[in-house]
């Protein structure tokens, strides 16, 4: 069997677009309702088309505007979200704390 590079390489860049995607639709799950600058300042990078493509598929949509300069659009996460990740309510998301000791690198193993 004969691997395609093209096709490896289509595959890694799809695996990254789902990762951003993931990254974005946690901080505004846990921040909402949360502003486009507000992501954008988490990620480092412009979150506009994440945002646009996550509302495509139903994750997230437009909650409320904000008080602030030009009332910006705050998202939030759809009954669609919690309903994938089978939620019945945010409250049932990880807290925070939990993912912290969740996502740590383990510990070097002790030598013997």
């Amino acid at each position: 069997m004969t691997l395609d590079p093209q096709s490896g390489a289509a595959a890694v860049r799809g695996a990254l677009a789902e990762l951003r995607n993931a990254f974005a639709t946690a901080i505004i799950a846990y921040r909402q309702p949360v502003g486009r600058v507000e992501v954008d300042e988490i990620r480092g990078v412009d979150s506009g088309a994440v945002i646009e493509k996550l509302s495509e598929r139903g994750l997230v949509e437009i909650v409320t505007r904000g008080e602030g300069l030009g009332r910006p659009l705050l998202y939030g996460t759809t009954p669609q979200f919690l309903e994938i990740l089978g939620l019945k309510d945010l409250d049932e998301l990880p807290r925070l704390d939990e993912l912290s000791v969740a996502l740590r690198p383990p510990a070097p193993a002790e030598p013997e």
